[in-house]
């Protein structure tokens, strides 16, 4: 399974293009990835310098998609178990 999330997420989050040069449905897809807010974050600290309230909003869906995937995959578990 996470192979086939990991291997779209990387066209996706802008590593290979930029989101300008993307179609619209790709520039829709992509802000829903992980790797998106990362690379976000990184060119922002790196390239930037910025700070912690500049990254904040790249935080908040990591945070979230952190949160969200093992929890969905424990109920998952919990079901298969009985």
């Amino acid at each position: 399974m996470a192979f086939f999330f990991f291997l779209p997420s990387i066209p996706l989050s802008s590593v290979i293009s930029p989101f300008p040069g993307m179609s619209e449905r790709t520039q829709w897809i992509g802000p829903a990835l992980p790797p998106t807010h990362y690379l976000w974050i990184v060119r922002g600290v790196l390239l930037k310098r910025n700070g912690f309230r500049e990254i904040l909003p790249h935080v908040r869906p990591i945070l979230l998609f952190s949160a969200a995937i093992p929890s969905l995959g424990l109920k998952r578990y919990r079901k298969l178990l009985g």
